[in-house]
């Protein structure tokens, strides 16, 4: 499973979860903190201080392939330790299973017979079988993070073709005349946050820039409108930790540290410098390197 499949579900303890190749004990972490500096990064779970994946497991294997994907194409060949994500599968339910269950009645319950096959031969058939995802961060996390592999298929709702064709940014789209599809994203606009109990409005940097030479940046300004009514509170705060933090990044203009925000929703009727969005599954912020360096559009 995901960690963002249970982040914001109630009831769920942090010491119930463990590595599905390996059974050590694994916590989900959302946003870790350095200092004073906050770095929002994917929610992935995280091994516990003093211990280790089994070495035969594949999980260590992940940073150093991580590291070698910002250089090459890495998702292209057969790599049992990376799941390519192919497809955005919307899922009302999620399957769960009971703390009170022994360990080993939870692993057969939660996973499918054939993990317990070899790494290698479970990966690669899931590459193709279960190559989806239920919300989009992690495909998010692939496309900022494998910027050689964008060629390759990717499925979402009203749109597929590539990673490459699915994401666009917001800039390159907000003044069109054919209704956006696909996965929008813009750097966050370091404007304050507007938030209500059923609502934020967010300042994105897309839009019709001031040419005068004064006065702000921006004479139209996008912001995304995201409707949080219905929402159970742990999404809502989630969401706005991402938010926050991604912005806070933006704020400290490190190099390759841009706050961004991604979605899939619908443009305003009336007014076009607006888009709205009412799904959590549909939004996520994550902070990485922008995916163009031809234009800054800090502001």
């Amino acid at each position: 499973v995901s960690v963002e499949d249970f982040w914001d579900r109630p009831g769920i303890r942090a010491l119930n979860f463990m590595c599905s190749r390996c059974d050590v004990s694994v916590r989900p972490v959302a946003v870790p903190t350095d200092g004073q500096k906050f770095y929002l990064v994917k929610a992935h779970f995280r091994l516990a201080q003093g211990f280790g994946h089994a070495s035969d497991c594949g999980q260590e294997d992940q940073a150093a392939i991580r590291a070698r994907a910002q250089a090459e194409s890495v998702l292209g060949g057969a790599n049992p330790s990376v799941l390519v994500v192919s497809r955005l599968e919307l899922r009302a339910d999620v399957k769960t299973v009971s703390a009170a269950m022994p360990r080993s009645a939870q692993v057969a319950g939660a996973l499918e017979p054939d993990l317990r096959a070899p790494l290698a031969d479970v990966l690669t058939a899931s590459r193709i079988r279960n190559g989806k995802a239920s919300r989009i961060n992690p495909i998010v996390d692939q496309y900022l993070n494998f910027p050689h592999d964008r060629s390759l298929p990717l499925e979402v709702p009203g749109k597929s073709g590539t990673y490459e064709t699915v994401f666009s940014k917001l800039q390159s789209v907000w003044n069109g005349d054919r209704a956006p599809s696909g996965i929008l994203f813009a750097k966050i606009g370091l404007k304050p946050i507007s938030r209500t109990w059923n609502s934020l409005a967010v300042p994105l940097c897309a839009g019709q820039a001031n040419e005068s030479g004064t006065g702000p940046f921006w004479k139209r300004q996008v912001h995304l409108r995201i409707n949080t009514e219905g929402w159970k509170e742990p999404s809502r705060d989630t969401l706005w930790t991402e938010i926050e933090q991604a912005q806070k990044a933006e704020r400290e203009r490190a190099p390759d540290r841009s706050g961004m925000l991604f979605f899939i929703g619908e443009r305003d009727s009336h007014k076009r410098e607006l888009f709205h969005a009412d799904d959590r599954r549909l939004i996520c912020a994550m902070v990485g390197a922008y995916p163009s360096a031809t234009q800054s559009l800090r502001r």
